[in-house]
Formats: C-alpha cells, sequence, structure tokens
C-alpha cells in the first residue's frame, strides 16, 4: 500500500493543486472527497516547510468547508515539530 500511496497521492495532488476548485472539467474531480483527507495527509506527511505553505496559501482559497477541512486536518501532519506548532498558532 506505501508504494501505491507514494505514486498515486502525490499524482492526484499535483491534478488537485492546478485546480482545487469544486467544478472539475467533464465533472469529474481531480481528488474525490472519500480519499481527498488521506491524499493530503500523506503528501503532507511527506513534504517540507515548501509544501506546509502551500496548504496554508491554499486553506485561505479554498471554498468548500470540507476541503478546507482536510488541509487544516493534513496540518498535523507536518513532517516537523516546529511546523506542527505553527500550525496550531
Amino acid at each position: 500500500m506505501a508504494q501505491y500511496g507514494g505514486r498515486f497521492c502525490p499524482h492526484r495532488y499535483e491534478i488537485w493543486l492546478a485546480d482545487p476548485s469544486d467544478v472539475k472539467t467533464e465533472g469529474k474531480k481531480a481528488m474525490p472527497p472519500e480519499i481527498a483527507g488521506s491524499v493530503l495527509r500523506l503528501v503532507m506527511a511527506s513534504g517540507n516547510e515548501k509544501t506546509f505553505e502551500t496548504f496554508l496559501r491554499l486553506y485561505g482559497s479554498l471554498a468548500l468547508n470540507d476541503d478546507k477541512k482536510d488541509v487544516l486536518c493534513a496540518l498535523g501532519y507536518a513532517p516537523t515539530t516546529a511546523l506542527r506548532v505553527r500550525a496550531l498558532e
């Protein structure tokens, strides 16, 4: 599963990051809501400070509360203690 997640999660995240809005081409979401939280947590856990900053920026631009919740939850999986403390501030 880790190998699957290693290829799948970054790919889905990159597509979603290009257009995180709820409306997708041909009515398809880049990340179905059933997997969004898990994908974002895995991306954050394997990310760095740049990923953390991207998530903070995304939080301010997202329209849907469910998407905002997924991003906030993912911040708790930041790879360093310093970043997790920043998420709480």
